[in-house]
């Protein structure tokens, strides 16, 4: 009989490879329909917008999964806090995403298509990740994955429609479809919160303190999404849209094959939020975790070198130096999972300004080593420069997980 944390692993796996599956069904299409460029401007466009989409919410998303995973009772209320302040707080940074596209990036497409990034990135991705939050809070990982595999559903069906209706799509024609069934995926998740879980969506107001609580979790909630999407936009602003392009997809692929560690740190969430069993029992779980961890990245390594030659042959020949990149970042996927892992464990210990603390100098140290390697080695110096960050991170998260376990 496989452990309650195995079998929500599993299923948070197959949701997650899933979507995974759909996400590359979606981004080779779209890189085959846009060219090169067009790719490569749409991934740096998209790119500041997620980072911004971190804000979204306002770390009340979190804050209501603790709450939640601790004492299911809290769950209605604590669902009309987030939802309400999410609402909010994206109208906001769909402004300050404007913006920062037209001004920073020099955005060389028309605004009604900034809107058609700015929307999902902001609003509807956010209230998809809020509903796989309520689930995760009641232990049902099954739901909680299939709320993830939502959004990239309704990108391979907006790219089906689009191409169907046009021999020659352009990026402003695909992103009118983006948005609109986008927004049907998310009226979906949300369906299936109000079904399953009847959490209701009067607003409800918050105490000072929780805001206090949230800011951690929001804080914590953008420098792990600024290291995850800001190099592309980086990479755009400095090298091109070619070079985002090649990149983009080298980054793909090795988060695809990171999954694994990744599913297995959002199932250990809401077990390690509620803290069970003595000490000792807690440090045995957080050495199984990281036993699980190091092994699924040895697996990557060798898994991220061979899948690197298929990108030529999935993107178009025009990707070839993608595979080149692909293969100098053969270790990220390892680093990524790893990564995801130690993060997680800091996040449901308590201690999120050390964890905050981490990923800031992490993510500065990435902008540093961008700016300085990627205007003369391009592509490459793009990899390295996020290899080597990731690799410092990985180090301090686990030797400050480990540390006190051992204490």
């Amino acid at each position: 009989m496989p452990s309650p944390l195995a079998r929500n692993t599993a299923l948070m796996v197959f949701w997650q490879v899933l979507r995974a599956g759909l996400q590359a069904v979606w981004a080779i299409g779209l890189a085959r329909v846009l060219g090169l460029g067009g790719y490569g401007t749409f991934a740096g466009l998209a790119g500041l917008a997620t980072a911004l989409g971190a804000l979204s919410g306002i770390g009340f998303g979190l804050l209501m999964l603790q709450a939640a995973s601790r004492d299911a009772g809290t769950f209605a209320l604590q669902w009309r806090k987030a939802l309400w302040r999410l609402l909010g707080s994206s109208m906001v940074l769909g402004a300050a995403y404007l913006l920062l596209a037209i001004h920073w990036l020099e955005s060389p497409v028309v605004l009604i298509a900034l809107l058609a990034i700015a929307i999902p990135e902001l609003l509807l991705v956010p209230l998809v990740t809020l509903a796989s939050y309520a689930f995760q809070a009641h232990d049902r990982m099954g739901w909680a994955g299939a709320m993830y595999a939502l959004g990239p559903l309704g990108n391979v069906v907006a790219l089906l429609v689009c191409v169907s209706l046009s021999a020659s799509v352009s990026l402003t024609q695909y992103l009118q479809w983006h948005v609109l069934l986008g927004a049907v995926a998310t009226a979906m998740a949300l369906l299936a919160v109000a079904r399953r879980l009847r959490p209701g969506w009067a607003p409800a107001g918050a105490a000072p303190g929780e805001y206090a609580d949230a800011s951690g979790f929001l804080a914590m909630r953008v420098v792990d999404t600024g290291l995850g999407t800001l190099d592309k936009s980086l990479v755009y602003r400095l090298a091109g849209a070619d070079v985002a392009g090649h990149y983009t997809a080298a980054y793909r692929l090795a988060a695809l094959i990171a999954l694994p560690a990744v599913s297995l740190a959002i199932s250990a969430a809401p077990k390690l939020f509620r803290r069970l069993g003595g000490a000792e029992e807690q440090a045995r779980f957080l050495r199984r975790l990281a036993a699980a961890g190091v092994g699924l990245g040895l697996v990557s390594i060798p898994v991220a070198w061979a899948l690197s030659f298929a990108l030529p042959w999935l993107f178009g020949a025009e990707f070839a130096h993608a595979a080149d990149l692909a293969r100098l970042n053969c270790l990220f996927p390892a680093l990524l999972g790893l990564s995801a892992l130690g993060c997680t464990m800091l996040m449901a210990r308590g201690r999120k300004r050390i964890r905050i603390g981490l990923q800031l100098g992490a993510l500065l140290l990435l902008l540093v080593l961008m700016v300085a390697w990627v205007p003369a080695y391009a592509g490459a110096g793009a990899v390295l420069a996020l290899g080597a960050t990731y690799l410092l991170l990985v180090a301090a998260l686990w030797w400050t997980v480990w540390r006190p376990a051992q204490a």
